[in-house]
């Protein structure tokens, strides 16, 4: 199936966003849908709260709305979507929900005097809504046109079409997607991770979907555990209890691995510190889809670079399924050999303990 096109409108409340993207979905040569987190205000969708408790489920309201954005296009419709960018977690979360997907960006700018007339004569927003969404809304967004909403409708609508219809590769959104995880990775011990075509960052519960399907996969279930995430609440408590919490206490852990040229997270790597082992022992995990394309060997390779510099180890460990010998020449292809066999507490599981000596 074809994936669906999005145009995606970003600026403050009262900007105009809602009114320039109808103008545009009516005037467009193929059909769109219009799609707007006021469709949820309007349609008396949300619960009546106090603000306490929306401050509370806020987050994950809006997660799941983000989720709906590829959910339909995904089935092949194309969207126009005004929408305020109010944290870098949303935009990055977007970045990694919409690979894949043409996104065109279009950023509406506005001078507070005529938004605050605005909000004042909707009376429908709370006051200051414009004001605070001014000060954020374009703080972490690049755009493939920037429109002002104080131009007539018509000039920006058909500006709008013609630049969409002239669009060409990469968009802002690739852009944006490309250098999104070019930060340093956090940490007492820790710095920017590259190689050649990846880059590593850190963990986040955003990640929660990706690690999701990563952790459904047959080879993970086959070769490295089941642990019962059959939720995004699931994969989130495992982010937190297991992956940040890493970070914390060692400095260091396992990281996502995402295409340096999309930012699409593809795979895990890194370290894990285990109380049975004198050593911390390299762990590595990919999605099927991107198999067989040395991504596994070269995270790898950039993790144990990063060890010699960063890590007081004087060998780096690695356990692997007799069964999984994908993972054991991989092992061998980067110097590691076999130690001795392994059994954790309370198990009859053989497995193999390779090591590498970290100089």
């Amino acid at each position: 199936m074809q994936k669906g096109k999005i145009i995606l409108i970003n600026g403050a409340s009262s900007a105009g966003k809602s009114t320039l993207a109808a103008a545009v979905r009516d005037q467009l040569p193929e059909p769109f849908l219009r799609f707007s987190f006021d469709l949820f205000i309007d349609s008396y969708a949300l619960p009546k709260v106090e603000r306490s408790e929306w401050q509370r489920i806020r987050p994950a309201v809006f997660a799941g709305y983000h989720r709906c954005w590829p959910a339909l296009a995904g089935a092949g419709n194309n969207l126009v979507i005004d929408h305020i960018i109010e944290e870098q977690e949303w935009r990055d979360d977007l970045l990694d929900l919409l690979t894949g997907f043409d996104v065109f960006c279009v950023g509406l700018h506005c001078s507070l005097e005529e938004l605050e007339r605005r909000e004042l004569a909707r009376g429908d927003r709370g006051a200051g809504d414009a004001r605070r969404d001014l000060e954020i809304v374009h703080k972490y967004m690049s755009y493939d046109l920037e429109l002002n909403s104080e131009d007539p409708l018509e000039h920006n609508r058909n500006s709008l079409i013609k630049a969409w219809q002239k669009r060409s590769a990469p968009s802002a959104f690739n852009k944006m997607a490309a250098t999104a995880f070019l930060t340093p990775i956090k940490g007492p011990h820790m710095i920017p991770i590259s190689t050649s075509r990846l880059i590593f960052k850190e963990a986040k519960t955003t990640d929660a979907p990706f690690f999701l399907e990563l952790m459904n996969e047959p080879g993970w279930l086959k070769y490295i555990a089941q642990h019962n995430i059959q939720s995004t609440e699931k994969a989130i408590e495992y982010i937190e209890t297991k992956i940040m919490a890493a970070y914390a206490a060692h400095g260091s852990g396992l990281w996502l691995i995402a295409l340096k040229t999309t930012g699409r997270p593809i795979g895990i790597c890194g370290f894990v510190n285990r109380d049975q082992l004198d050593h911390a022992d390299i762990g590595f995990a990919f999605l099927e889809a991107f198999g067989g394309q040395g991504y596994a060997f070269e995270a790898a390779e950039g993790a144990l670079s990063f060890a010699k510099s960063h890590l007081n180890d004087a060998n780096i460990l690695a356990i692997v399924s007799p069964a999984n010998h994908r993972s054991i020449r991989l092992l061998e292809k980067l110097g590691f050999t076999l130690k001795s066999d392994f059994f954790y507490p309370d198990s009859y599981e053989k497995l193999y303990l390779f090591s590498i000596k970290n100089s």
